[in-house]
């Protein structure tokens, strides 16, 4: 049996898009405002490149947040671990982003 290797980062923000970057940094204070400690995409990578590095990294959520999401007031929080995600308003991310992250996701 192997341990669980630590993990430094409890999310990371991807955005798809420039129209999705501010409400990225908006969701990335959010979190560090609640005690997660987040990594947002700074470099404008594909969303399958930035989940890559997601995984590098051990990150248990990724908050997806691009054009299309941005059009419906959600983000996406996938869980790398299980492969689950589910839509969330954003208004509800931003309020209240611990209670979100906490609850399990599924498919």
């Amino acid at each position: 049996k192997t341990l669980p290797l630590p993990r430094e980062l409890d999310a990371f923000v991807a955005i798809v898009g420039d129209q999705a970057r501010m409400m990225g940094l908006k969701v990335a204070v959010a979190l560090r405002d609640s005690g997660f400690k987040v990594a947002m995409e700074t470099e404008g990578r594909s969303l399958r490149a930035q989940l890559k590095a997601a995984d590098r990294l051990l990150v248990r959520h990724v908050i997806i947040i691009g054009e299309e999401e941005l059009a419906q007031d959600v983000a996406i929080i996938r869980d790398m671990e299980d492969g689950g995600q589910q839509e969330v308003p954003l208004g509800q991310l931003l309020a209240a982003p611990e209670r979100l992250l906490l609850q399990k996701i599924s498919d």
